[in-house]
């Protein structure tokens, strides 16, 4: 009996599932890792630009004396 002869029986399934797509294939992933470049750069361009409660740049703070 040959391979192809053989019956496999009704309960014997192939089960073809399209490979799964990387996350970096989503379109939604490059958006998100842009918006957070974004904010990283943001965060670091303006570091020591930071608002007070009031709304007022707060001074710079002294070194402490040695």
């Amino acid at each position: 009996m040959s391979h192809h002869d053989h019956n496999h029986g009704k309960n014997h399934s192939h089960e073809h599932r399209a490979p799964k797509a990387g996350i970096h294939r989503q379109w939604w992933f490059w958006v998100a890792v842009v918006l957070m470049l974004a904010a990283m750069f943001g965060y670091v361009a303006t570091m020591d630009e930071a608002l007070g409660p009031d709304g007022q740049v707060n001074p710079e703070v002294p070194a402490a004396a040695e």
